[in-house]
């Protein structure tokens, strides 16, 4: 059984789903939705997980059709340095609705595909203090000036299409390279396929979270 919190962030309500519905949990699971996606959507991308393993789905604060976006542009048509800028406002959105749904003890491992994945990795290098682990499908770093801050042993982990059309892959390369110039455990799979969080990236999405979350 889950249950569902809402929490007024900004403009933007945060959906926080609870699994098991325990008092307490050790790890939560940060999820957030592409361009145009929603909290239910990126949920339905996560494997079944473990018992103690807390779920926050919030959702951008913009509106695309019946969905919502992170950022007003995507990835190709804005400037890096507006990218860059929106993500770290959604970032910091996302640090405060975490910090409201957990203790200090409480590890935090946050997902992300397409836009979502750019807000999960600026949050991991922005907040290394706060997120523990990030995996961004599909995402990266729109050029290489985002400030980084040194990693304290985080790990963040980077998936992607080799025919990405939106998001391409020497995108993700330049990002993985940086990662590891400031020392984040930093991994990179590059698979056959392009965007959609489907097939190949699906799965290699679901086997590298239960490997983090065991």
């Amino acid at each position: 059984m889950s249950r569902a919190l809402s929490v007024t962030l900004f403009a933007a309500t945060f959906v926080a789903l609870l699994f098991p519905s325990a008092a307490r949990a050790d790890t939560l699971v940060v999820a957030l939705h592409s361009w145009g996606g929603t909290p239910a959507g990126i949920r339905t991308k996560l494997p079944p997980l473990p018992v103690g393993v807390r779920v926050l789905a919030p959702h951008g604060a913009l509106r695309v059709g019946r969905g919502f976006a992170w950022m007003e542009s995507t990835f190709r048509a804005a400037r890096p340095d507006e990218m860059e800028r929106q993500a770290v406002l959604a970032a910091e959105r996302v640090a405060e609705a975490i910090e409201e749904n957990c203790g200090p003890e409480t590890r935090i491992v946050v997902i992300g595909h397409s836009q979502g994945g750019m807000v999960a990795l600026t949050l991991a290098v922005r907040r290394p203090d706060l997120v523990d682990s990030a995996i961004s499908v599909a995402g990266a770093f729109p050029s290489n000036r985002l400030p980084i801050s040194v990693s304290v042993g985080n790990q963040v982990v980077l998936i992607h299409g080799e025919s990405d059309p939106y998001v391409p892959r020497a995108a993700a390369e330049r990002t993985y390279a940086r990662l590891r110039q400031n020392r984040y455990g930093a991994r990179l799979y590059v698979e056959p396929t392009g965007h959609a969080f489907r097939g190949r990236l699906l799965r290699r999405f679901r086997r590298v979270l239960l490997s983090i979350l065991r």
